[in-house]
């Protein structure tokens, strides 16, 4: 007889006869079941079986089985244990669509936010597809994810982002449980407190100006003047790499001109102003410390392309 099988009656037999339990994320379940002493056969729809290959849940890494167990669904606290953060960070992460809450059904009376498993999943499977290797012991030059973050002393979102989109070297600690964690994967420290904490949080008004090899107030007059754009980070403004390497691409600081004469830079600049080439800022231009020229129009009197 055709009979309509809730997944939560028979779960527990479907999962000692599956791997894995993968059959909890079956949807839409029917069977046909013939009673005796020993014998429960089922038989599972096709579309069933559809709507389980769309999760795409492949079995890659050995902690598969963890989320496996988890069921469609996992609870804003499980969510905390598996990346190790707090429920502030979880709506920043949401803010930022790292993560997606989805609507009912209410496992919990006091959890109204649930995520998918899946989204869960496979967060961790991007990150164990950038695991340069597995280790076995944590040596000095290495810190976890989650001191990595706090070394850089950024948000969250943006360091997710970053791991998941720029290259970077990852480790991850070979483990004879199966406990899923984020303090399983390592970063170089060295990495991290140069080029990544650089890429991530920028530069301040004071390295810049030294990274320019200009001074501090020329670089707040080339922000004012929008020639740089910037974010804050801390309360303090701040620009990204990417946003230097674009300036850099565009302008170039007179300091930087190959017939600059530090002992006599009014003649330069009068000079470049005698054929046609002008400042976008600089004293003349806009009573600013230090002169800023549009590096196409050097290149063309130098003959060759500038790299400053």
């Amino acid at each position: 007889m055709l009979i309509s099988l809730l997944r939560e009656g028979f779960k527990d037999y479907l999962k000692s006869n599956w791997h894995y339990g993968n059959i909890n994320l079956l949807k839409s379940i029917k069977g046909i079941i013939k009673k005796n002493k020993f014998v429960n056969l089922y038989l599972i729809e096709l579309s069933s079986i559809e709507d389980y290959k769309k999760l795409e849940i492949k079995p890659i890494f050995k902690e598969r089985k963890k989320f496996l167990e988890l069921g469609e669904f996992v609870t804003k606290i499980e969510l905390e244990r598996f990346l190790l953060i707090s429920e502030a960070t979880i709506r920043e992460l949401v803010a930022e669509g790292v993560f997606n809450p989805v609507s009912g059904p209410e496992i919990d009376k006091n959890q109204t936010r649930i995520y998918q498993t899946k989204e869960l999943y496979n967060f961790f499977l991007t990150l164990d597809s950038k695991v340069s290797s597995e280790i076995i012991n944590v040596t000095s030059d290495l810190v976890s994810f989650s001191s990595a973050r706090a070394l850089i002393n950024c948000h969250y979102a943006d360091f997710f982002n970053y791991v998941f989109s720029s290259e970077i070297t990852i480790f991850k600690i070979s483990k004879k449980d199966e406990d899923v964690n984020l303090n399983q994967y390592y970063f170089l420290k060295n990495e991290i407190l140069n080029k990544v904490k650089q890429e991530i949080n920028g530069f301040n008004i004071i390295e810049l100006g030294s990274l320019l090899g200009v001074s501090r107030q020329s670089v707040q007059n080339w922000i004012q003047n929008e020639l740089f754009t910037y974010k804050f980070h801390k309360g303090k403004k701040v620009i990204r790499i990417k946003d230097v390497e674009r300036f850099k691409n565009k302008y170039i600081p007179l300091v930087h001109i190959p017939i600059f004469n530090k002992n006599d830079y009014r003649n330069t600049v009068k000079r470049l102003n005698e054929i046609g080439i002008c400042p976008v800022s600089g004293f003349t231009k806009d009573k600013g410390k230090g002169y800023l020229y549009v590096k196409q129009d050097i290149e063309k009197i130098c003959g060759y392309q500038l790299n400053w």
